[in-house]
């Protein structure tokens, strides 16, 4: 983990909320499904092969703001995949000391090969809740029949959001620990 944040470089410390590593021990012919992660990854392989098939998160025909929104919100299964635009994935080929770098909620899904697969996972989740609480404030506008703006189009909106739905969570939190004392 340090050599990984030495070549990034910067004061990376002090944006990490969690950082992990997970070994992946794979079964021959196993499929990982789609999904997104609220980490940002470095996938990294060990023994064995696979495939890993990396969709563009920006592309709103793959990952609508509906289910980013749902996936921050309640929901860590809320991406679809699309089988009809599997063709916009890239696919990297893994085998033993090759890797992937995968941002966070960029749509990937994976497939092993013939052979037991060892993989390490090295995972870091930044302190990025303001962009999470405006997809969060979004998702609960949409319920209310609004059609927000996704994050990024208007700085104003996106802290006003931001600040609401951190204001509501932490009202929320203070009353049910309220009722919890019986008070």
């Amino acid at each position: 983990m340090a050599e990984i944040k030495e070549m990034i470089g910067g004061d990376l410390n002090s944006r990490i909320m969690r950082e992990d590593i997970i070994i992946f021990v794979t079964s021959p012919k196993r499929t990982t499904t789609y999904h997104i992660d609220r980490e940002c990854n470095f996938i990294l392989q060990i023994h064995g092969e696979k495939e890993l098939y990396l969709f563009d998160r920006e592309d709103r025909q793959i990952l609508p703001e509906e289910e980013i929104e749902r996936f921050w919100t309640i929901d860590n299964n809320a991406p679809n995949y699309r089988p009809e635009l599997q063709n916009r994935a890239l696919t990297y080929r893994l085998a033993p000391g090759n890797g992937v770098h995968v941002p966070v909620n960029c749509p990937h899904w994976l497939q092993n090969g013939d052979n037991i697969s060892v993989t390490l996972s090295v995972n870091v989740q930044f302190i990025d809740s303001i962009r999470a609480d405006i997809y969060r404030a979004n998702y609960y506008l949409r319920r209310l029949g609004i059609n927000p703006n996704p994050p990024g189009q208007s700085a104003v909106r996106d802290r006003a959001k931001a600040m609401a739905y951190s204001t509501a969570s932490a009202v929320r939190r203070a009353a049910r620990s309220a009722l919890k004392r019986g008070g």
